[in-house]
């Protein structure tokens, strides 16, 4: 080590030399001597050993690893025990003090990352320091493929690898005879639907959920043949057919009389008969045909016979009033309208009704009709054809005056002037279609022959009507009142105008004297 001493002769002093060492040396031994006039130093030589340091100084959850001396120059690397990390220089340096250098490095935990989430998945972080724990879990319908726990270790990395969540399937539900099933998947909370081919019935659940135990909630259903319960028996009626069996018919009848009020054939359907029971209801062909300018009467239902008082039905129609004088100059017609009896409201099959005209009609067609099995009648409403009389003639030289020639109207004859009526004005069309009486005649007005005129002649032989005679008096006579008359008609009679009948003589001598 003497290469590590420096000698330094003092210039001060003849004699006198002082020692001191390199750095990171330490002198053992006087530092300074003094050659002796027996030219010997005064004391030994000293020399410069090399400084060494204490231990390394300890650090938390670390370790010093030494180099092979701890003297000057020498260097201790530390490192961390598991879970931590070095932060700061690792490498610490013996000083020529013979302390170590600082600052110190340490040792701090080492911390993982947030663990990443997974799809479907739950993570339950228990810390992210060295050794924390992340639990996984997955989400209902999803199982765990993989570690159900990580690590955090030494590295800051989490340790057994990030699971994953398998979307839990169940398996292929099972198959059923004459049937069939459809899913879109067989993953947890899905369902598979179950139907059965036609003729059977689905006997249990229709639809089956996978639970998240890869399970499915329900045994799988079955399809059994359809049959339909035996048909109910019908009051007044029966029933047609023996197989009850998918797809089979049966025919509701009813007995004469009655008729199927609802679906008289019915087919057995997957929930059962097509419709429901029908029942047999008394067969009624409703209102008989309306029959204008008559009525109709009940005679006789299913059940026998009745009092025509009791059922009589009245119709709606049109009654005629005949005038019987010609002062309003046409026949009158007033409308009447009623309601058909509501105690004859009910026509059941069997029933007639017979049909009768108004006065001044007569019946035209079958006057009878029958409700027939089917609920309607034997045929339609006969007709009430009005009563009418033969065109009546004028008579010669004379005039007719009508309107109508029905039952009930009248005719009015006159006559044209100069003649007179022999017989009735007026006469009636009767129910036989004849006219009341006889035809009468229109004969030619004839005055009387006019009484003689004393002392006087008469002119003019015709006596008809507007004929005119001429009167004249004998020579010495003058005549008394109008030398004319004309057979003529006061409207009431035919008689001679009047006159006068006083015919005056004239004598010379004498006044004229009244005859």
């Amino acid at each position: 080590m003497e290469n590590q001493l420096v000698l330094k002769e003092l210039t001060t002093e003849v004699g006198v030399v002082t020692f001191s060492c390199k750095e990171g040396h330490v002198l053992q031994g006087p530092s300074v001597l003094k050659c002796l006039p027996s030219q010997q130093w005064n004391d030994s030589f000293p020399v410069c050993k090399i400084v060494l340091c204490t231990p390394p100084p300890l650090i938390s959850f670390g370790v010093p690893i030494p180099s092979s001396a701890l003297h000057f120059g020498s260097t201790v690397k530390y490192s961390c025990v598991g879970g931590f990390f070095l932060r700061g220089n690792s490498t610490t340096l013996c000083q020529p003090d013979g302390t170590w250098s600082s600052p110190l490095p340490e040792c701090v935990p080492v911390e993982c990352p947030q663990p990443e989430e997974i799809p479907n998945g739950i993570i339950d972080v228990q810390g992210l320091a060295y050794l924390s724990t992340a639990l996984y879990t997955c989400k209902p319908g999803f199982e765990l493929v993989g570690n159900t726990t990580t690590l955090c270790g030494e590295n800051g990395h989490w340790l057994g690898g990030k699971p994953t969540c398998k979307a839990i399937e169940c398996l292929k539900p099972k198959e059923i005879l004459n049937g069939k099933f459809s899913y879109t998947d067989l993953h947890y909370g899905q369902t598979v639907t179950y139907s059965c081919n036609r003729g059977f019935r689905l006997e249990g659940p229709s639809a089956l959920t996978c639970l998240e135990t890869g399970d499915w909630d329900v045994d799988a259903p079955s399809c059994n043949a359809i049959h339909c319960d035996s048909p109910q028996p019908i009051e007044n009626g029966f029933v047609e057919g023996a197989d009850y069996s998918y797809g089979a018919i049966i025919i509701y009848s009813c007995f004469p009389g009655f008729q199927v009020a609802g679906h008289a054939m019915q087919t057995c359907e997957e929930s059962g008969w097509s419709s429901s029971i029908p029942t047999c209801m008394p067969i009624d062909c409703g209102l008989p045909p309306h029959i204008d300018f008559g009525d109709c009467t009940k005679l006789k239902d299913d059940q026998g016979y009745f009092e025509q008082e009791d059922d009589m039905m009245e119709v709606p129609y049109v009654t005629p009033h005949p005038p019987y004088h010609l002062g309003a100059a046409a026949k009158t017609w007033e409308n009447t309208k009623e309601s058909p009896a509501t105690h004859s409201s009910n026509f059941l099959y069997g029933t007639m009704v017979s049909y009768t005209c108004n006065p001044g009609y007569e019946l035209l067609g079958n006057p009878v009709l029958i409700c027939q099995e089917d609920g309607t009648w034997n045929g339609s409403a006969p007709s009430c054809i009005s009563i009418e009389c033969d065109l009546p003639t004028a008579p010669e030289n004379g005039f007719l005056r009508f309107t109508e020639t029905s039952m009930g109207s009248a005719v009015q004859y006159s006559c044209k002037p100069g003649h007179i009526l022999a017989g009735s004005d007026l006469r009636l069309c009767l129910e036989n279609r004849k006219w009341s009486g006889a035809s009468p005649r229109c004969e030619a007005i004839s005055c009387k022959k006019p009484n003689p005129v004393m002392n006087g002649s008469i002119k003019g032989s015709n006596y008809t009507y507007l004929s005119t005679l001429y009167y004249e008096c004998a020579p010495g006579y003058v005549l008394n009142g109008t030398e004319r008359r004309t057979c003529q008609d006061d409207k009431t009679g035919m008689r001679m105008s009047p006159f006068a009948f006083l015919w005056t003589a004239v004598h010379p001598q004498s006044q004229p004297m009244a005859r």
